[in-house]
Formats: structure tokens, sequence, C-alpha cells
């Protein structure tokens, strides 16, 4: 009996699917096949996860009558999920341990994470059969990148190498602040053709410490940055925001004529008071000109109101955001059942106020609430959704970003 192990895809990158396929066992026996990272970086789990973390996971399969096995066709039985699906174990990948590690505040120090080893084993009776290793990259190995210090920002530039004329994406992050998430978009994205500038706007050496009195003035430079460079088109400059970098992208695009589309992925309807840690600052998250930008103060009770009773809050109307006055055609991306505020009624909001001259559209999944981002990777802080939806959300909905970008720049 010679076990082999085929690994099938279409591409070797992240946010593209891969079959595992198993040959050489006996005909219906029950077989364990064993999936396991040693440095993997998943965007839905805590940055302060250590990158040693160990992550695994496992499912029980019977093998047809040639012995064989393949995730596509071979429902598993029992383990870290049941049922047929071929990204099954890789979407149901769990972190062995929570240790965290301190994060440096030193952009030199923050690892690039640009790609990730699978291992697989396939097991009988608790000896492992045969066994194979593979990488699957966030960033294709044909881009570059370099960092880019702005007057409050600090940025990594990733551009393929020897294209010119290259549409070009700011990436924004949310209440996170750093850059890892941001990045992490960003390189995805850059295989599609992209430049992609991500920005750390906060919580990082060199820029502000809080999500706190930002100055627009960061959208501005970026973009004058990338309509400087020679090897991106000036003209075709888009900006892909989530959570509160989607309320930070709209307010930008609201002053700044040179955004040509927006991808707003859980966006506001307006500026909402900033905040220093975990406490409300008492103070707008956004300024322009050294002024604050009228904002509207956050609540507990408007929060209980949001999630419970699934009201709209009250904004201060100074605070909601002149989305009339955007040049740009937009993608927005939310979930009814947000959890974090009220993403879905902003959206509606914002469709009836943008300028109809330009395109809007709005992509709606009620299972995966605010945190959803990239294709593919598990996102455990929704662990009473059924997997294989928050798996398919996370498919159309990266689909329908990359798609969008592709039609607008």
């Amino acid at each position: 009996m010679v076990v082999k192990i085929f690994v099938e895809s279409p591409n070797l990158f992240a946010d593209s699917p891969f079959n595992i396929r198993i040959t050489g066992l006996h005909p219906y026996q029950e077989a364990t096949v064993r999936m396991i990272s040693r440095d993997y970086y998943n965007i839905n789990t805590s940055m302060a996860l250590s990158p040693d973390t160990i992550w695994q996971s496992q499912a029980i399969f019977l093998t047809n009558a040639k012995g064989s096995i393949s995730l596509n066709k071979t429902p598993a039985i029992s383990g870290s999920y049941t049922g047929v699906s071929e990204m099954g174990l890789f979407f149901n990948l769990q972190p062995t341990s929570q240790e965290k590690k301190k994060l440096s505040k030193n952009i030199k120090n923050i690892p690039l994470f640009s790609s990730f080893h699978l291992q697989i084993q396939v097991i009988q009776k608790e000896e492992i059969l045969e066994e194979i290793q593979f990488e699957r990259y966030y960033l294709d190995p044909d881009t570059n990148y370099h960092e880019v210090q702005f007057k409050q920002a600090i940025g990594r530039l990733f551009c393929r190498k020897n294209q010119q004329q290259m549409p070009a994406i700011i990436v924004l992050s949310g209440s996170d602040g750093r850059i890892e998430k941001a990045q992490n978009i960003a390189q995805l994205l850059s295989n599609h053709g992209f430049a992609c500038l991500a920005l750390a706007y906060f919580g990082l050496d060199g820029v502000h410490q809080n999500l706190n009195q930002i100055p627009l003035e960061i959208i501005k430079e970026a973009i004058d940055f990338l309509k400087g460079k020679s090897d991106i088109a000036s003209d075709r400059i888009g900006i892909y925001g989530r959570s509160k970098g989607a309320e930070f992208a709209l307010v930008a695009a609201s002053l700044f004529s040179d955004i040509h589309c927006l991808v707003l992925n859980s966006p506001s309807m307006a500026v909402l008071e900033g905040l220093k840690g975990y406490k409300n600052s008492k103070a707008s998250s956004w300024t322009y000109h050294n002024n604050e930008l009228p904002y509207t103060a956050f609540s507990i009770i408007k929060l209980i109101k949001q999630r419970f009773f699934k009201q709209l809050c009250s904004f201060n109307p100074q605070s909601i955001i002149p989305v009339e006055k955007i040049q740009a055609n937009i993608l927005l991306i939310a979930s009814p059942n947000d959890e974090i505020w009220p993403a879905y009624q902003a959206s509606l909001n914002i469709l009836k106020k943008v300028n109809q001259k330009y395109v809007s559209d709005l992509a709606i999944y009620p299972n995966s609430r605010h945190m959803l981002t990239v294709a593919y990777q598990g996102n455990h802080r929704y662990h009473q959704i059924p997997w294989e939806r928050l798996l398919q959300d996370s498919i159309d909905s990266w689909r329908k970003t990359v798609y969008f970008f592709k039609q607008n720049l």
C-alpha cells in the first residue's frame, strides 16, 4: 500500500481554494486526515496571538471503492467538521493555544506574514501513513514592497514587478489600528494586479497612539504620493476600508475628488466619537485643517438599543457624513445582524443619499455580522453560526470586492 497525497489548486494564493486528494488506501476503511500549520496568520484572530501558535484541524473519512479520499467529494464523518467541503479542514483550523505576545510598535519589527505552510497527515490506527507540506501565499513572490513614512501615518506599498500604470488601492483597517490587518488585505489585493498601500494611521511609533482626532490629510497625502509614482495610474485610485476604516474612507471621499471608487466593509453613516484605548475620548475621531469634525457620542444605551432591539441609533445631524458630495462608485458590504454598529441601516441611508450619477451597490450578509474580510479565513468569533455559511459569505464578499475594483479602476 503506497499512500499518496495530492494538492489540487488553480494557483498558490491564499484567497483561492485547494483540494486534498489521497490515494493508495484500502477500500471502505476509515482514515483520519489532519492539517497543521505552524506559521499561519489569520486576520480574524487577535493580533496578539503568538506567531508561534500551532493551528490544527482533523476529520475522519471513509475511503471509496478505489481506496481514495477527495475532500471535494468525500464527506467528513466526524472531527473538526462534517459533510463535504474541499476547504473544510482549512476553514476550521483552530489555534492549539491562546498564548499572547506583546506587540512591537516599531514597524521594522512587524513581520510581513507573506505566506504560510500547511502540513497534511494521513493517519490510521494512530500511525502516520503519509504526510506532505506545501505553501500558500498571501503575497506573490514577484511583488515588491517597501515602507513609506508619511507625516502622520506609516504605510507598506505592494507593487507587482515590471508593471506600469497600475491601478492603486489604499487599504484602511478598523479600530484595531496598527498595520497587520490592512497589509493582509493589501497583499491579497495586490495579487490581482493592483498597487496596494496599507496604511497604519494609529497605534504604532511615529503615528497617533489612539483612534482620536486623526487628520483627514493622511488620506490626501497618501493619494498624492500614489499619484506621484510613475508606475501608478494617477486617475485610477480607490480605497478599501473596513469598520472604522470604512468611516475614514467615506469622510475622505466626501472631501477629496481624486478617489475613484470605494469598497466600504461594515461602514458607519456618521462620524463617531474617538477612542483612547477602550474608553471614549470625548472628542471626534477625525480632524480636517486642525478642526474637529462634528461627531456622535458613544453610549452604552445606544449600543443596547442597536444590538438587542435592532433600533437605528440617533445621530448628531452635523455628524452625518455628506455622502452626496462623493464623486466615486461605491460597493457597500454589510450585515443586518452587525453586533458592533448598524452597518446595514447605515448602508441603506448611504445608498439613498449618494449622487445617482455614480454606481452604488450593497452586498448583504446576514450570517457574518461585523467581521467579514478575506476568503477562506476561519472566523471562530461567531461559533454559534454554521461554519458553512461563514465560509460562503467570506468567499462571496471577497470575490465581489475584487471584481468591483477590477471593474472600476
